[in-house]
């Protein structure tokens, strides 16, 4: 997980990228963030559960881009 976060960290959209990339790139950040603490620290409820907030921001964000991309 660590490697795929450090790879993660490298995603960035970019002026000439599809617009998707920013929110999708989010989403998949929050949800390795969620995974690697859940493995390191799984006894962490608070930390989880704003992991897990930071996932459902996310989604959030790419469901409002998704319906104004129809």
């Amino acid at each position: 997980l660590e490697e795929i976060s450090e790879q993660a960290k490298q995603l960035r959209s970019s002026g000439d990228a599809p617009a998707v990339y920013s929110p999708v790139f989010s989403l998949a950040k929050a949800g390795i963030d969620l995974a690697r603490l859940a493995v390191e620290n799984p006894d962490d409820i608070e930390a989880l559960w704003k992991a897990f907030a930071k996932i459902e921001r996310a989604m959030s964000k790419t469901e409002t881009f998704l319906y104004r991309m129809q």
